[in-house]
């Protein structure tokens, strides 16, 4: 059985996606729906600066936010500190005007129709965030 499944897997190649800045232009919903988080747990105007965002995982970034406010990130923390990301970041999107970026659609329908490709995402972005910002799009 293993076998068959390596040559099944042999002709295709796997092409991995990250959303923003590959797939769409969120108009920076993320970075507003990080900010809103700051502002409502620790009343800060804080414009993040200093917290290293991209190609880090969303965990990650929560993770360091919250211990630039000397709060410990436990599981726990992280995780509400994502809920209320997630919850804001679903607020934010339908407000700005992001977009897809040019030749996407295109490209990801003729890929998509192809049996030698696989297609997937590899990001950073949480599950429920990933397809929040695709689905905006009309990319989920």
């Amino acid at each position: 059985m293993t076998e068959e499944l390596s040559v099944d897997c042999a002709d295709k190649r796997l092409l991995l996606w990250d959303i923003d800045s590959t797939l769409i232009n969120s108009a920076g919903a993320g970075l507003k729906a990080l900010k809103g988080v700051i502002a409502r747990r620790y009343s800060a105007d804080d414009d993040l600066h200093d917290i290293e965002i991209a190609g880090r995982t969303d965990a990650a970034i929560a993770r360091s936010i919250l211990q630039k406010y000397a709060v410990e990130p436990d599981p726990a923390t992280v995780a509400a500190f994502l809920d209320e990301y997630l919850e804001l970041l679903e607020e934010f999107l339908p407000q700005l005007t992001g977009h897809v970026l040019p030749g996407v659609r295109e490209i990801l329908t003729r890929l998509q129709n192809r049996p030698d490709r696989v297609l997937a995402l590899l990001t950073g972005n949480l599950r429920r965030g990933a397809e929040l910002k695709l689905r905006r799009y009309g990319l989920w």
